[in-house]
């Protein structure tokens, strides 16, 4: 038995005890909270290990008619208790897929820029970095220039401005990407708090900013969403700058055969990458008018789990990043409907979610980029 295998045995106990806690989720909240939490929640829980197990041990057939059974259940839970709650009409509603395409942007954009960044053979831990940095320079700069596009323009600058000091270490010094990509997160983490103190005089959050306005139609930065996971997929498959991208994550030997070089390639992938998550940046602080510390919540990180997810190309870890949305405005609908989940549980769904996915998906997608993580 391989070890990722064990480890995917060893996930049994916790998947089961996750999907206790989703039964709880759709059966909280009622007269009967009790007796249907536990017959709902071990139904699911049985359903959720079966998961596991066909993913640790079975064929892709058995994944995915397991996945299907499970989705089955779960949505059986969710007619089930239609009648007994409000969250049911609240998640059927259109309101309900506009919060969750609204919610899927930064992850959305974190990921492509992920996806590009590593298909051209960089590790890119520094997600979480680009998504903070962004973030707060667009508020900045929205709040100096008082004009919503101006903010839009300093995020994407501001996540390019990292990806060059992360390229140039890990390509011109040579630095460990692993280390160079934790480094400039624990960066952004106290040096955006610092950024607010130095600049605006406030610890945690930043004056109210220009936003967008509410509807996601009306949001610029949703249609670069979209035009990203077409052009960027596309641009990859069918121009010189995608050619030698995927070159230089593959075979670089090829690139230096036809003298070009493979770093150039990887630094105009990061660039780009770093683009699209500053872009994401942007989102998270203009979409709300403002900037607050740490506002970027580990979103790097399960945009970073997407990408791996998706086999690193761009268009399907956007698509993926849109179930992470609506887990997320799932857990938002949770809190306001009186479902009667703990305030510090619901929260937690979008990464029990993301951790599932993983375990169920058992890394068996594409293989990486040959030369991730390699400097020659």
């Amino acid at each position: 038995m391989t070890t990722a295998r064990l480890m995917r045995v060893a996930s049994l106990a916790l998947a089961a005890c996750v999907l206790l806690c989703a039964g709880a989720l759709f059966y909280g909240g009622s007269a009967y909270a009790l007796e249907r939490w536990i017959t709902g929640g071990v139904a699911l829980a049985v359903v959720g290990v079966a998961c596991v197990v066909a993913g640790a041990f079975g064929s892709t057939a058995m994944r995915i008619a397991a996945v299907i059974v499970a989705a089955a259940a779960i949505a059986g839970a969710v007619l089930e208790t239609a009648t007994h709650s409000e969250l049911f009409v609240a998640v059927a509603s259109t309101a309900f897929g506009a919060q969750a395409l609204k919610i899927a942007i930064p992850y959305a954009l974190a990921a492509m820029g992920g996806a590009v960044t590593e298909r051209a053979g960089v590790i890119d831990l520094a997600l979480e970095a680009k998504l903070l940095f962004g973030a707060f320079t667009a508020a900045a700069v929205g709040y100096a220039s008082g004009n919503v596009y101006v903010g839009v323009a300093g995020g994407v600058l501001a996540g390019m401005a990292v990806a060059a000091l992360q390229l140039g270490l890990a390509l011109r010094l040579t630095a460990d990407q692993v280390i160079v990509g934790v480094a400039l997160n624990l960066l952004a983490l106290g040096g955006t708090r610092f950024l607010l103190q130095l600049i605006f005089h406030e610890g945690a959050n930043s004056p109210p900013s220009p936003a967008f306005e509410n509807t996601v139609l009306s949001n610029p930065i949703f249609w670069l969403a979209v035009a990203a996971a077409v052009l960027v997929p596309l641009a990859m498959l069918h121009t010189r700058w995608g050619l030698r991208l995927r070159a230089a994550g593959d075979r670089p030997e090829a690139l230096v055969a036809v003298g070009a070089s493979p770093s150039r390639a990887r630094f105009a992938a990061g660039l780009v990458g770093g683009a699209l998550a500053g872009a994401g940046g942007a989102q998270l602080s203009l979409s709300v008018g403002g900037f607050s510390a740490d506002m970027s919540s580990g979103r790097g990180y399960i945009a970073l789990a997407m990408v791996i997810l998706s086999g690193w190309r761009p268009a399907w870890a956007a698509i993926a990043c849109l179930g992470v949305g609506g887990a997320e405005a799932l857990e938002i609908q949770l809190q306001v409907t009186g479902s009667g989940v703990p305030r510090e549980l619901a929260p937690l769904l979008p990464y029990v979610l993301t951790l599932i996915v993983i375990i169920i998906a058992g890394g068996k997608g594409s293989a990486a980029p040959r030369s991730l993580g390699r400097v020659s």
